[in-house]
């Protein structure tokens, strides 16, 4: 992207192509046949956590019932919504995910699960649990600055 168009690439590599490219016409139609099929997949799964997280947070809530997940999915459905009409730059969006993503994915989420193993099972050396916890606080970091560096560039 960065090489063909330089400086002036969007934030969406295909809004840089001609409307009358047949090629990027084609992948637009892919792009928009990927969102449109795997929403409902990532929905089910954000409203499911959402369900769980109530649960450990209120366990006497009775968010079980029918009706009120029908409420908490219309809810983060106006939510999801409202984000999409007033965020105009998906870079943003897409720098955000990949700042907290992924220093999660490589950093904070491998580091906890040998942790919490070494720990429940005690076994590991000291050292090496330090530098897991070490470095989970280093996947924190590159978090907050990754997302910091998105949002002021």
């Amino acid at each position: 992207g960065f090489h063909t168009f330089g400086s002036t690439t969007n934030s969406v590599i295909l809004e840089n192509y001609a409307e009358e490219d047949e090629l990027a016409n084609v992948a637009r139609l892919g792009i928009g046949f990927s969102i449109i099929a795997s929403f409902p997949l990532m929905f089910s799964g954000l409203r499911e956590a959402v369900i769980a997280l109530v649960k450990e947070v209120v366990p006497t809530s009775d968010i079980d019932l029918i009706w009120k997940q029908d409420i908490l999915s219309l809810f983060l459905l106006a939510l999801i919504t409202f984000v999409a009409a007033i965020v105009e730059d998906a870079g943003l969006v897409v720098g955000i995910v990949g700042a907290l993503c992924g220093s999660a994915i490589i950093y904070m989420v491998p580091c906890s699960l040998y942790t919490a193993a070494v720990k429940r099972f005690s076994t590991g050396s000291p050292g090496v649990v330090a530098l897991n916890e070490c470095l989970i606080l280093l996947g924190a970091i590159l978090a907050v600055a990754g997302t910091m560096t998105t949002l002021v560039f």
